[in-house]
């Protein structure tokens, strides 16, 4: 029994110790790319990338850990055969993943996913393009992969398995055994954190030839096979040159309307600090109709900044909306694109942008930073610095969700005054909130309903941050915008899917904001990128779908969706809101609700041929 226990945790580990020896491979290889790297950079791409390394060989070894137990009961030579012809199938793969994803890097710039099968799929195609002598390299390079990882596994693992005579105590074994097999589970799920094992999961620099040598090809390649499938025929209601052109016709320019932005700040080149709330209803800030008495430091705020109050969250969770805010790129109703790297890093991104021009970007939060897949996108939005709660240490306890907002207020006010001092370029920085998320456990207790409470709290944080920027030096030339990542459910009597649900805000103050200001435009937060942009006199072309709401001649309506539906809002306020499912509308305010639902669907489907086409 001590030997078959033996072989499976060898095997295991012996695994992780292939794959974590395949990263510097891959970094030589692509020398070129590693250039400036140094020795601690080599190490940290190895040991950041070992739980996605540790996922696969789980994966790989669920099936000998199931012909272990059947060897306990089933007595015969041929077990050595099976196990060599297991190993030996797996070592082709491995080394076809993995020479594949070295030498494909260099011209897709991700690493190996499922992208691969299109290509296979017109073989001929594919081999027109391949030159020679890379080609016989590369076969090379597979055939040494081969044996080395079948000799490694069959040399020095393997042995220890065939030690054994047939245990005396099958079932004592068999159990065992099964008890190791529910072990493997946990690398495989990624531990025992709330976020499951995810490509960003080994993410940890801003330099992305090093977060992708650090991902294990495999993984990749498995992953995004398994959430394979053609995201532009699932909302596909017409023919796509009239979609197309029924968007056209939607966002196109007021006809004698001046193109021209109204600007509200003092400086092109302020600071800009960004935080976005968790799950901030509308409903709860008196500034844009909500109630009065919950987010007084809001509502402040607002009385001496930008106030948008026809603002709508694009979707309903948090993955969803950090895309429609830091990217200005709409929720899909059933996928969300920042689960999807190499998607998800075509996009244009404010950091990105600012980063062009200057600024230092950077954004914490006090949860986990590698829940679906957020750490990878936020890098590759443009990010130089990401902080999760694995790169904080306070003296205190965390909430179920990471550390409470009055730490991490307190934390982001003092850094935001940090950042200022290290250098007299212009920064972009962003606070993610997290106590106004369920179970809404905040050390606070002045409202009594538990949701209205946590918001109440994060504003009392919110309103001590903003004293102690209000009385810094850098006060006025910094502009600081309040935004939600999304909705909530307050009060209950609303209906889900409705604009109301869906109503948030946006709130711009701080120094630079030139003179209070009430903006009534109709948009959505995907908006931000084109009028924060705009003010800073930065262009806004790549951000496709999102419009500059300080522009009179831009268009003006609100899209949003949520689970296999969408909603439609018009500057007048009619508004259509339309399940996919059924295919009918399920709300339906004022006039115009015909046409606001065409207008959606054809909206609807062009973004997900954009999603698709990334």
């Amino acid at each position: 029994m001590k030997k078959r226990i033996l072989f499976i945790i060898a095997l295991f580990f012996g695994l992780t110790v292939l794959f974590a020896l395949q990263k510097p491979l891959f970094m030589l290889y692509n020398h070129a790319l590693a250039e400036g790297t140094t020795a601690g950079d080599w190490l940290a791409v190895m040991w950041n990338g070992l739980s996605l390394d540790m996922t696969i060989a789980g994966y790989i070894s669920l099936l000998p850990v199931l012909l272990v137990v059947a060897s306990i009961w089933i007595k015969g030579q041929f077990w050595k055969t099976v196990f060599k012809c297991y190993f030996g199938l797996i070592a082709v793969v491995c080394s076809l993943i993995f020479i594949g994803d070295m030498a494909l890097y260099p011209y897709w710039g991700f690493k190996l996913n499922s992208s691969i099968w299109f290509y296979l799929a017109s073989p001929k195609d594919a081999a027109a393009s391949l030159e020679l002598w890379p080609t016989v390299m590369q076969v090379l390079f597979i055939i040494i992969y081969v044996w080395l990882f079948y000799k490694a596994v069959t040399r020095f693992i393997l042995p220890i398995l065939f030690k054994e005579e047939q245990p005396d105590r099958r079932i004592l074994s068999t159990a065992v055994c099964i008890l190791l097999l529910g072990v493997l589970f946990l690398p495989i799920r990624g531990g025992v954190h709330a976020s499951v094992a995810n490509e960003g999961k080994v993410y940890f620099s801003s330099n992305m030839f090093l977060n992708h040598s650090a991902v294990n090809p495999c993984f990749t390649l498995l992953d995004s096979s398994m959430r394979q499938q053609s995201y532009a025929e699932q909302y596909h209601y017409m023919d796509s040159e009239e979609a197309r052109n029924i968007v056209a016709e939607l966002t196109a320019r007021q006809e004698g309307v001046a193109d021209s932005t109204r600007m509200l700040l003092r400086t092109d080149r302020p600071n800009v600090v960004l935080v976005i709330l968790e799950g901030f209803a509308g409903t709860t800030v008196g500034a844009v109709g909500g109630d009065s008495e919950i987010t007084p430091n809001l509502n402040a705020a607002a009385a001496e900044g930008v106030t948008f109050n026809h603002i709508y969250a694009n979707s309903f969770r948090t993955d969803r909306g950090l895309v429609s805010v830091l990217n200005g790129y709409p929720a899909q109703p059933a996928s969300s694109i920042m689960k999807h790297p190499a998607k998800s890093q075509t996009l244009p991104g404010i950091a990105q942008h600012l980063r062009q021009a200057g600024y230092r970007t950077s954004i914490y939060y006090g949860g986990d930073i590698d829940f679906t897949n957020m750490r990878s996108f936020l890098y590759g939005s443009g990010f130089e610095s990401v902080t999760g709660q694995d790169g904080l240490s306070f003296d205190a306890p965390m909430a179920q969700w990471g550390y409470d907002d009055r730490l991490m207020c307190n934390f982001f006010g003092d850094k935001v005054l940090e950042i200022a001092e290290e250098s007299d370029e212009p920064f972009f920085t962003t606070l993610l909130t997290l106590s106004s998320h369920e179970p809404f456990d905040v050390p606070y207790s002045r409202l009594d309903h538990p949701y209205t409470n946590s918001v109440a709290f994060t504003d009392d944080c919110l309103g001590d941050m903003f004293e102690k920027l209000r009385s810094s030096d850098i006060w006025d030339e910094t502009l600081v915008i309040l935004l939600p990542d999304h909705s909530f459910l307050w009060p209950e009597t609303i209906t889900r899917c409705s604009p109301e649900n869906h109503h948030v805000f946006m709130v711009w103050t701080g120094g630079a904001v030139a003179e209070p200001t009430i903006v009534e435009r109709t948009g959505t937060q995907t908006d931000l990128a084109a009028t924060l942009l705009a003010q800073l006199s930065l262009p806004t072309d790549e951000f496709s779908f999102s419009k500059n709401l300080l522009n009179e001649s831009a268009p003006e309506f609100a899209f949003y969706t949520f689970y296999n539906g969408f909603g439609m809002i018009d500057k007048e306020g009619n508004s259509v809101v339309w399940d996919c499912t059924s295919d009918s509308e399920t709300l339906g305010n004022g006039a115009n609700t015909d046409q606001l639902a065409t207008q959606g669907k054809a909206y609807l489907q062009m973004l997900m041929e954009d999603f698709d086409k990334r």
